[in-house]
């Protein structure tokens, strides 16, 4: 975030600006992320029951959550099931999407929704205070089930729990901290005008009281949440913080500066000041998708799920224009524009060689290359490459979710990251326009809804699974459609080659990234999907699957069904 009003010192240069996922952070959303981690880390222990784990979810943040919690649902502040939770958190992220959408629609405005202004990480002093009773209500209750239903030739059950802070190690909000965000927007020497009288109030409401809600007082409330450990026989408790994602902490959170309470050793100071020598607290202070924490302190069943999803059809798009256009060969150019550069609209290839886009924006290498080979099975043999300078051992040279061949079709470049590239005026990535079947020289907001690709995926649930070596892992299963595909006229294909990949294999039709035969009036659906492992960012494959899907003259929409066993496997 540019500016930090919730704590630490804002920038001068952009100190009206707001956080923003174009600014590159969207600290609540990283918090509500981790916790599905953690959600489906519990749900995929293969040894614990159905039933045999209960969550409470309490959002700490600034914005809407800082309100008394006993304004809200009460039932939403009591232990319940993994699917109680997750319907919880379901709940959290699409307010926080819905806030960061407001936001952004206001950008650069200085003047944005109240609760999208404040994303901060302070969990105020109250807030912990009314989950004291929320917490020792369920170990009362353990505790009395466990009196009444225990017998004399089994051991009682012994009930373990975890409270788990997150945060980004940063205190917030102290009185001095408050004291330099009122100075520095220029309230000491003018308290009356409006931008303090605001200031004032969105800092109250967002963050909490200054005075009551300090480190000594913050620090007292946790004691009396780690102490309730000695009321319990048949309960423990483990207090772990979490720092979240410390590389993205903004340089003055970083440096601790003269006084070290005010910043990233909350933690430590934390420890010191509540553990005893039976104490369980414990410090994860490298918690990113690099480090990640377990709750179960050992490893953890992988789970996969998709990283990105697209789809794309080789000889339907909207054009630098706004307008929908024919491109029966798939190679990037419309029919309209290889009529006009004299390259052939039935034949990618125009020379043999290189795609006739690659030969219109880049000219094409054939030197020290062989034409018939794709050396990592991206669609793009090693004399095109060559002539891109990409990566010939990398479906995706640049790793921003898209094939390089589908990047080069749609004039984009496959070694430069199209999600931080902005080619159109209407200050959407490239990555989006591709995604949305449109050129990245066209303004989106020109173009009618119905001509543009929308896709709705929604994530449903798990299914437990083991992979080749026995091992146990967890797959997502989601629920997902897509609209507004163009579809229209095409003409009929012929001599389209295969290529050999790098273990000397002819590329099966069905997993081939780009154009091949087809006939009349045939669009060319392709849909690629990047799938990854959470515990390990390196662990990622690829699925692809084309669809044929005819014109009529008279069809108002076509419509069909996929399922995972469709797909192929890419690389």
């Amino acid at each position: 975030c540019p500016s930090d009003l919730d704590g630490s010192e804002p920038r001068p240069d952009q100190k009206a600006d707001g956080c923003t996922p174009a600014l590159g952070m969207d600290p609540e959303m990283d918090r509500y992320n981790a916790i599905k981690e953690w959600l489906d880390d519990l749900e995929a222990q293969p040894n614990l029951e159905e039933d045999g784990v209960r969550v409470v979810l309490v959002p700490f943040s600034g914005g809407k959550h800082s309100r008394p919690l006993s304004s809200e649902d009460p039932e939403l502040y009591e232990f319940g099931t993994i699917d109680e939770a997750r319907v919880r958190l379901n709940r959290l992220i699409q307010e926080q999407r819905d806030e960061m959408d407001l936001l952004v629609k206001d950008f650069p405005m200085t003047r944005t929704p109240p609760e999208a202004i404040h994303m901060g990480t302070t969990a105020p002093r109250s807030t912990i205070d009314y989950m004291l009773p929320v917490i020792r209500s369920e170990m009362v209750k353990l505790e009395n089930q466990e009196q009444d239903t225990t017998n004399q030739t089994e051991p009682p059950a012994f009930t373990p729990f975890k409270v788990i802070y997150i945060s980004d190690g940063v205190f917030r909000p102290l009185k001095e901290h408050w004291d330099k965000v009122w100075k520095f927007s220029g309230c000491d020497r003018n308290p009356n005008f409006t931008l303090c009288y605001d200031l004032k109030r969105d800092f109250r409401d967002e963050i909490g009281d200054v005075d009551s809600n300090t480190f000594d007082n913050t620090l007292t409330s946790l004691k009396n949440i780690y102490d309730l450990r000695k009321n319990f026989e048949r309960s423990s408790l483990e207090l772990h913080f979490v720092k979240i994602h410390p590389d993205r902490l903004l340089p003055e959170d970083q440096n601790s500066g003269k006084d070290t309470r005010l910043y990233s050793n909350l933690f430590n100071e934390i420890k010191t000041s509540l553990e005893e020598n039976e104490g369980e607290i414990k410090i994860h202070n490298q918690f990113n998708e690099h480090r990640p924490f377990s709750l179960f302190g050992g490893p953890t069943v992988k789970t996969y799920k998709i990283d990105n999803f697209y789809v794309i059809n080789l000889n339907r798009f909207v054009d630098d224009f706004g307008r929908v256009v024919q491109d029966s060969d798939g190679d990037g150019l419309s029919d309209e524009e290889e009529e006009k550069v004299g390259t052939s609209p039935l034949k990618a290839r125009s020379n043999d060689i290189c795609l006739d886009i690659i030969t219109q924006l880049y000219g094409c290498k054939n030197v020290g290359c062989d034409p018939e080979r794709d050396l990592d099975g991206d669609g793009l043999n090693s004399c095109e490459e060559i002539t891109l300078s990409s990566d010939d051992s990398k479906i995706d040279s640049d790793d921003d979710g898209i094939l390089d061949s589908h990047e080069i079709v749609r004039k984009m470049s496959p070694t430069l990251d199209s999600q931080n590239r902005f080619s159109s005026t209407d200050s959407i990535s490239d990555y989006e326009h591709l995604k949305r079947g449109v050129s990245i020289f066209a303004n989106i907001q020109n173009i009618p809804e119905k001509s543009m690709i929308d896709y709705s995926i929604e994530e449903v649930g798990f299914l437990k699974a083991k992979d080749n070596l026995g091992q146990e892992l967890r797959l997502a299963e989601y629920e997902a459609s897509i609209r507004n595909i163009p579809i229209g006229s095409s003409q009929s294909t012929s001599g389209f080659r295969s290529f050999v990949d790098s273990l000397g294999l002819a590329h099966d039709p069905k997993i081939y990234s780009l154009g091949s035969d087809h006939e009349e009036n045939k669009n060319q659906i392709i849909h690629v999907m990047r799938v990854r492992a959470l515990q390990d960012p390196t662990d990622v494959y690829w699925l692809i699957y084309r669809a044929e899907v005819a014109w009529e003259v008279e069809s108002i929409r076509s419509e069909y069904q996929l399922d995972l066993s469709m797909f192929g496997h890419l690389k």
